[in-house]
């Protein structure tokens, strides 16, 4: 079942991943944990869950992007 809790633990590893891929500065997960509010090994296993989902495909093409800006624009979000 999905609470409020499991939207925050997702945002929580997006953040982490992207700021992997694309921030020349990274925390660490002990960081992004303690701020995060969870324990290290959660969010080490959702890093692992999440890279797995997205078959290790982080880069987003601009064209995707640009797809999901304009769903949020018009009020909907259809991810394919």
């Amino acid at each position: 079942m999905a609470t409020q809790l499991t939207v925050h633990r997702l945002l929580l590893t997006a953040l982490l991943l992207s700021a992997k891929v694309y921030e020349d500065t990274v925390y660490d997960n002990v960081y992004f944990a303690k701020v995060g509010g969870v324990a290290l090994r959660e969010l080490n296993a959702m890093e692992v869950a999440m890279l797995d989902l997205l078959q290790g495909q982080l880069i987003v093409r601009v064209e995707d992007l640009q797809r999901c800006i304009d769903a949020l624009e018009a009020g909907r979000l259809v991810l394919h």
